[in-house]
């Protein structure tokens, strides 16, 4: 068995730019949905954080789902902070969704990637 890698962008991303956390509850605004394939297809998932305001927020990630605190990855993130790594290369497949909420709305733009493995 070979398995490939493709990066590819955020399936919430347009050409690359950054997605911004609109949500402070659950549902979150949606970042990305995971490839539909069984364990042969998997997203490696990496996403950085941008917080444009002064004040510090807290970014909640729903990793797979909002069921606390299974899935929440929740990071403090500073003021005019940029590129704050929030998921460190994260697996995640099955059509299942990454969302974000933070403690302040329309202040932080999430960025990332995806390496698609597939194993053929």
């Amino acid at each position: 068995m070979a398995t490939t890698v493709t990066k590819v962008l955020l399936s919430s991303s347009n050409n690359g730019t950054g997605t911004k956390v609109v949500r402070t509850v659950t549902p979150g605004t949606l970042i990305h949905t995971a490839t539909n394939g069984d364990y042969n297809a998997m997203d490696e998932v990496v996403l950085y954080a941008v917080n444009t305001s002064a004040a510090a927020v807290t970014l909640t990630i729903e990793f797979a789902g909002a069921v606390v605190p299974d899935n929440l990855i929740i990071v403090a993130i500073p003021g005019y902070s940029g590129q704050v790594t929030v998921v460190n290369r994260l697996l995640i497949t099955a059509g299942l969704t990454i969302a974000a909420r933070c403690s302040a709305a329309n202040v932080v733009q999430i960025y990332g990637y995806v390496h698609r493995l597939s194993t053929i």
